[in-house]
């Protein structure tokens, strides 16, 4: 399976773009926090479990992961939030469907539907590459709503 994150646009508050399987859009809104964001490239994906809570994750991993490694380095996670701000400090993916620039909706239903297909790949023994690009991005100005005023 072949996941691709296209980033369109960026400002200094987030990095908007869409995330695609296989060549069709599944969620068509994505957001990372701009300061922290995965460098564009190919890594692989891979579910985790996460220590803190019952649920498992699905991790960005180096592209030479071992798939036998039951405890990989995990350098993002693809997520479901609100918006940037759920990722803020951490090089994370929020999916969804856009509400306002900056805001996502339909998270949960959007990452569930994801996570399900991964889930299916990885019992398999399928392979999960993501490929993060930002050829199309462009530049633009932070909507004055998400500015965090300075203290």
């Amino acid at each position: 399976m072949e996941i691709t994150v296209k980033r369109t646009e960026t400002n200094k508050a987030y990095t908007a773009g869409s995330l695609s399987v296989n060549g069709k859009t599944v969620a068509h809104y994505t957001l990372e926090y701009t300061h922290c964001m995965m460098p564009a490239g190919i890594y692989q994906i891979t579910l985790v479990s996460d220590p803190t809570m019952t649920c498992r994750q699905i991790a960005v991993v180096d592209f030479d992961h071992d798939p036998t490694d039951s405890n990989p380095r995990v350098m993002a996670t693809i997520a479901s939030g609100n918006s940037y701000r759920n990722v803020k400090n951490t090089p994370n993916v929020v999916i969804g469907e856009m509400l306002i620039p900056g805001a996502v909706v339909n998270s949960r239903k959007v990452f569930s539907r994801l996570f399900e297909r991964i889930e299916k790949c990885v019992q398999r023994g399928e392979r999960i590459e993501l490929k993060v690009t930002d050829l199309a991005m462009v530049e633009r100005t932070v909507p004055t709503f998400w500015l965090i005023p300075a203290k």
